[in-house]
């Protein structure tokens, strides 16, 4: 609905088998879910997010992407501590606590994996979930 309303191009893409991942399934969809709903509240109506995951070397990785007002280098290193909010004039109309990047970060690192972004003023940014996977196990993929 949210990047219906925005008019934002959603995309996901996801093969049609993964590894299995052990793992509360209820806590890695709140983690997901913080990181979509993330990119679609500071993409730009008419922008595009995508998510890709894949599986390679023992890890299973999930990339949100988007083209949305980016992350400027001092607020980068900060994004993930609890409660903070990038001091950023664009966003001051944007609600939000400074919790959902640092509870899900968390999340993953208690499953063993980690998130990582990189990210660039005014051209988006690109967040990435890694998590271990079950090797010789597969699943297929809920699309």
């Amino acid at each position: 609905a949210q990047a219906r309303e925005k008019r934002i191009e959603l995309r996901f893409e996801i093969p049609p088998k993964l590894p299995v991942v052990q793992a509360d399934r209820d806590k890695m969809i709140m983690a997901v879910h913080n990181l979509i709903g993330n990119a679609l509240k500071y993409t730009l109506e008419g922008g595009r997010v995508v998510v890709r995951t894949e599986a390679d070397k023992g890890e299973l990785s999930i990339e949100v992407v988007d083209t949305g007002i980016g992350i400027g280098p001092d607020d980068l290193q900060c994004i993930f501590d609890k409660f903070y909010r990038a001091q950023d004039k664009r966003i001051d109309g944007v609600t939000g606590s400074g919790l959902g990047l640092a509870l899900a970060r968390e999340i993953v690192r208690l499953h063993g994996g980690d998130i990582t972004v990189e990210s660039q003023l005014d051209h988006g940014s690109t967040f990435t979930m890694t998590l271990p996977v079950d090797a010789g196990a597969t699943a297929t993929a809920l699309a």
